[in-house]
């Protein structure tokens, strides 16, 4: 099971240069190896005024 940076690569034939591609683009954006070693963290807010369940989280 592949996970991080090697999970869902397009299939170009060979998997060391998708992998390759994918760190290019991503260093393009100006990230640096140190920050593509860190996992990533996500936090979503589910607030809406439109469900009343979510109503007692504020925004």
């Amino acid at each position: 099971m592949s996970n991080g940076l090697r999970r869902k690569l397009t299939n170009y034939g060979d998997q060391g240069f998708s992998l390759f591609l994918r760190k290019a683009f991503i260093k393009a954006m100006g990230y640096s190896d140190d920050a593509l070693d860190r996992p990533i963290v996500g936090i979503a807010n589910t607030y809406s005024t439109i469900i009343p369940a979510t109503a007692m989280f504020p925004s």
